[in-house]
């Protein structure tokens, strides 16, 4: 009995031993992690940030989580039961929780990162990273911690969660525990394909846009991967940012800019239209682009899928870029609607709008029907006007030959002194659409735009939308009468003959080297 005792007492003994040893290098294993956290985070505060470390406004934040431009995740560095302020925005709530003090331990290793994010994919070096926390600093050291394992996009909520209303010291929303403030919606403006053409000097502008053809400083900035520039080709004119590096690209001194990415960075003065595939990064950019100062940022509505115009830029599927590349798609190339190539047929069917009798002559009293017919109320004097600026013989008719020769005279003119009262309305007859119950013939804003921008010039283009017809979004769905339209071009023609030397009209059938008002106008010339 005496020996079963001293058996069974040499187990527990031996049991109770081995359970203290594995204690004690549990202790050791646990201290040591600890250790080397407090190492990486004291080697943080000496690190670098990564080389496209940026920051994010809240809108371009809520826009990456909707919209998904590009592979990201997102990481909250509260650790959790933080307390009453622990609560996230709806948008940040499927963040990752990962304390400042383990993003180098986590992402350092893809083992780590499955026992810490059981069921998330390890991101690859490309992947954006975006870090949220109470101040922007601790995001920005997080980012650096992020750097220092190769990754080299991370991202920081510029002001930290301060900027939501979340800030450590809000508890969890606004003043007293109320809600967080709601945060402005993403205001994006878009340009059609055949407006960009035409702003690239791709296309002849059949519009004429009006006389005073300003060559605006126009960037198109292609936001794709660099393989899919190469595989499928990218629009004549272009360059190229990837979209996970636009945001910090647009923090770089010019000099840098351009040292970088082989062109000027834009400033704020210039327009700049961006394009993707379809137009989600690029939508995304050019919330990036406003961010940063560039106003006039715009969108290519169709992308490069619906681009069609020039057979060396092939639309595709989306793949991403660990994935195979699909086929390109067969396509038949589209012309653009402004081609020279249909001038004359175009100009023919005004005039025939115009020739109410067809009798190949157009007359004060057609073109005041016209203009009824259209809601638009004009003096006898303006009609007459109208007729007098193009007709060459004095015979109170305007002809053929005449009306292509003021179409002409009126395209080829830089310096902006030809009348064009007529001019104005057959620019509204080439791309005026009818709709509604009776017919009524109006343009559609983005037609609107593309002309009086170069009429009047970008630093004009957005108070002269806004003050005929309330906006100057290109997305409102909104369209023109030929009053509003005529009151847009005509606002900016008066300036130019209100800041001149008042000028006679020509006599007789020589050449237009005055400047007649336009409708509307005070008589400021002698009557012929």
């Amino acid at each position: 009995m005496a020996l079963i005792n001293n058996a069974g007492g040499s187990l527990s003994s031996a049991l109770l031993l081995t359970m203290l040893a594995w204690g004690v290098r549990w202790l050791r294993a646990e201290l040591n992690r600890r250790k080397r956290e407090e190492e990486a985070c004291a080697a943080a505060s000496r690190r670098s940030l990564g080389r496209f470390t940026a920051c994010l406004s809240p809108v371009a934040l809520r826009m990456l989580v909707e919209t998904g431009p590009c592979p990201h995740h997102i990481f909250t560095l509260r650790a959790a039961g933080s307390g009453p302020h622990e609560a996230l925005p709806p948008e940040l709530r499927g963040a990752l929780r990962l304390p400042e003090s383990r993003v180098a331990t986590v992402l350092g290793s893809a083992a780590t990162w499955g026992e810490a994010f059981q069921g998330v994919p390890y991101p690859p070096p490309h992947a954006v990273l975006v870090f949220v926390g109470d101040t922007e600093e601790e995001e920005l050291r997080a980012a650096a911690s992020a750097a220092s394992c190769g990754y080299q996009r991370a991202l920081v909520l510029g002001g930290g969660l301060q900027q939501l209303g979340l800030g450590a010291g809000s508890g969890g929303g606004g003043a007293g525990g109320a809600p967080p403030p709601p945060q402005p919606a993403a205001d994006l403006r878009f340009i059609n394909r055949d407006a960009l053409a035409v702003l690239l000097g791709m296309a002849v502008d059949e519009s004429g846009g009006g006389g005073v053809m300003h060559a605006p400083p126009t960037t198109l900035i292609d936001v794709r991967r660099s393989d899919e520039r190469a595989l499928y080709g990218a629009i004549k004119g272009s360059v190229h940012i990837p979209v996970d590096q636009l945001a910090s690209a647009l923090a770089l001194p010019p000099d840098q800019f351009t040292a970088q990415y082989r062109f000027p960075k834009p400033s704020p003065e210039d327009l700049v239209v961006f394009s993707c595939r379809t137009n989600v990064r690029a939508g995304w950019a050019a919330q990036l682009a406003a961010d940063a100062g560039l106003p006039h940022s715009l969108v290519l509505r169709c992308g490069v899928y619906g681009w069609r115009i020039d057979p060396a830029v092939k639309p595709y599927r989306g793949y991403r870029l660990q994935e195979a590349p699909p086929e390109a798609e067969a396509f038949t190339v589209e012309p653009e609607r402004f081609a020279r190539k249909n001038e004359t047929q175009q100009l023919r069917a005004a005039f025939e709008a115009l020739d109410a009798n067809h009798d190949d002559l157009i007359c004060a009293d057609e073109l005041r029907a016209y203009f009824e017919s259209a809601g638009h109320k004009a003096k006898k004097t303006e009609v007459e006007d109208m007729i007098w600026e193009v007709d060459e013989d004095c015979d109170g008719l305007v002809k053929w030959p005449e009306f292509q020769a003021m179409w002409q005279r009126c395209r080829e003119d830089k310096a902006g002194t030809e009348p064009r009262g007529l001019y104005n309305v057959v620019l509204f007859l080439l791309h005026a659409k009818e709709c509604g119950v009776g017919g009524e013939q109006r343009m559609a804003l983005e037609e609107a735009m593309k002309i009086t921008y170069l009429r009047v010039g970008k630093e004009s283009l957005d108070a002269q939308l806004a003050a005929v017809f309330g906006t100057a979004d290109l997305n409102s769905g909104k369209s023109l009468s030929l009053t509003q339209f005529l009151n847009c071009l005509h606002a900016h023609q008066l300036q130019q003959i209100r800041s001149r030397p008042t000028m006679t009209r020509r006599q007789g059938s020589g050449n237009s080297n005055a400047t007649a008002a336009s409708p509307g106008a005070p008589a400021a010339v002698a009557v012929k």
